[in-house]
């Protein structure tokens, strides 16, 4: 739907509320009114409650308690709670009414006629009530008397005073039915004022905006035909239209200099294409050697690190046999000091062989004495006592040669024992070392891995590189292509003279030249 349709439619519907809303402000204001149908429900109601319920400003009901408190022959007993609950009613509404924003001359007629009349009636109530029962026949007629003038002097006030409000309350109703009309009158007045005023607005509107906006969208389809040669209508109006005209006028200028601009690139697009073939030519030759060097070396790699990581498994071997071999070192030792403690332990026990064969020889000798002492009878045993000291010099002397042996035994069993102690820290140095060698290996064996994937990931660069180069020399090609059609999209547009062919103006142009042509190369590319 066209703007001006819209903009119809739109006054159109808008007439439409406003007789609604005159129309229903109309039927409120009816229904609304002063005598009105709400007006009159509203007041019914308020009648009923009046003729139906004893006000409390009317002290009738309290007068009607006195009475049948009186009337009997014997006195009855009131009840204190509803007649202070109609007191206190009474001097409620009294004060209510009395700061209400009633007249003053209805507050005055209140206070004075009906407040003091109702103030005399209860003085009298309270005077007959109090001597209910203790006073005379005589003086509680009196008392009755007296409350009967009170209550009706009371009456008239009240009277007089209804007359008074109706009379204020009829001279209210005549004010508001007149200003209820005065305001129908105005209401009215307002819509229909308000109408024409929008029907003006709307055709002033029409031919403000609507008919401009036309002709700046014949303007548009020329601009989207590629016709740039006719400038832009309405650029020195001051309103908004005008403001979209100049930018129109703007944006007519500014394409028409990207255009040319485009032009000049797509043509110096198309001349360095080819140099960029060229190149890329150069870049994959280029690339491909360098690929073919790259898995030379990584092959080279992989053959180090194969004799790295042999080296590192001998490593770990002889550190494990280097390790045993303290094992074992260690352990020797141990034996070697057990054994010369078995030495020193032997060399005691022949000290004491030799010390029995020294008591031997004593006693065999002593043996032979007591023989010789006893004669004849003591050969024999002179006998035995030579052969016991031989045994015992026998003892003495193969005990003498256990001991030396023992001794030489000893001595080299303590060098030994010292040897292997001096040996077992070189074997535990030994072996930390082939430890450290192992470690080293491992490290290195890391470090030509990652030396080998760092060849073989610059190898995929440089193939990637050389796909690279041949992904650009054909895009080098498209390039020229694209620059060609573009010089022949480019030649549909019609525009000024001074634009085709203007260098310098393309320089000074507004600074969406140069995104326009970032935009024409980036398609081209």
């Amino acid at each position: 739907m066209k703007i001006s349709h819209s903009l119809a439619a739109f006054g159109v519907v808008v007439a439409v509320s406003f007789a609604g809303a005159i129309a229903l402000q109309a039927v409120a204001l009816q229904a609304l009114r002063i005598n009105g149908p709400a007006y009159e429900t509203i007041v019914a109601g308020k009648d009923v409650i009046a003729d139906t319920a004893p006000p409390p400003l009317y002290v009738v009901e309290a007068y009607a308690l006195a009475l049948e408190a009186t009337g009997n022959r014997e006195p009855l007993d009131v009840d204190p709670t509803k007649l202070e609950g109609l007191r206190a009613a009474y001097a409620a509404r009294l004060a209510h009414w009395s700061r209400s924003t009633l007249p003053a001359e209805l507050k005055t007629a209140l206070e004075d006629d009906v407040g003091r009349s109702g103030a005399a009636f209860w003085s009298r109530l309270d005077a007959l009530l109090s001597g209910l029962g203790t006073q005379s026949e005589e003086r509680r007629r009196a008392e009755t008397a007296a409350l009967q003038d009170a209550f009706h002097a009371h009456d008239t006030a009240v009277r007089a005073f209804v007359e008074r409000s109706a009379a204020f309350l009829q001279a209210q109703e005549r004010e508001a039915a007149r200003r209820s009309a005065l305001f129908n009158r105005l209401c009215l007045a307002a819509g229909l004022a308000s109408f024409v005023l929008l029907v003006a607005g709307l055709i002033w509107f029409h031919r403000r905006a609507v008919r401009p906006l036309g002709l700046t969208v014949r303007q548009m389809e020329t601009l989207a035909n590629g016709d740039f040669r006719q400038e832009t209508l309405g650029v020195h109006r001051p309103d908004e239209i005008g403001s979209l005209s100049r930018s129109m006028e703007r944006m007519r200028t500014t394409i028409s200099a990207s255009l040319a601009v485009i032009k000049r690139s797509a043509d110096q697009v198309s001349g360095g294409s080819g140099q960029s073939a060229d190149t890329a030519e150069q870049l994959s030759s280029g690339s491909s050697e360098q690929a073919a060097a790259s898995e030379q070396a990584s092959a080279a790699m992989e053959e180090m690190t194969a004799n790295i990581r042999q080296n590192a498994d001998n490593a770990a071997q002889t550190r494990t046999m280097a390790q045993l071999a303290n094992a074992s070192a260690e352990k020797s030792g141990l034996a070697v000091t057990s054994a010369v403690e078995a030495m020193r332990t032997i060399m005691d026990r022949i000290r004491v062989v030799e010390e029995i064969a020294r008591q031997t020889d004593l006693l065999a000798l002593n043996a032979a004495i007591e023989a010789a002492r006893a004669g004849g009878h003591g050969k024999g045993f002179a006998v035995v006592a030579a052969e016991v000291r031989k045994l015992a010099e026998r003892s003495r002397r193969a005990a003498q040669d256990i001991a030396d042996l023992s001794g030489s035994t000893l001595a080299a069993s303590e060098e030994a024992g010292r040897m292997l102690t001096a040996l077992v820290p070189e074997i535990r140095r030994t072996a930390e070392l082939v430890s450290e060698i192992s470690s080293a290996c491992r490290e290195q064996t890391v470090g030509v891995e990652q030396i080998n994937q760092a060849i073989q990931q610059l190898d995929q660069v440089t193939q990637a590189n050389a796909g690279a180069a041949n992904e650009m020399a054909a895009t080098s090609e498209q390039l020229s292509t694209e620059a060609r059609h573009l010089n022949h999209q480019i030649g549909g547009f019609r525009l000024g003279s001074g634009d085709a062919g203007a260098p310098a103006r393309s320089a000074d142009a507004a600074p969406g030249l140069r995104g326009a042509r970032n935009a024409a190369m980036a398609q081209a590319a």
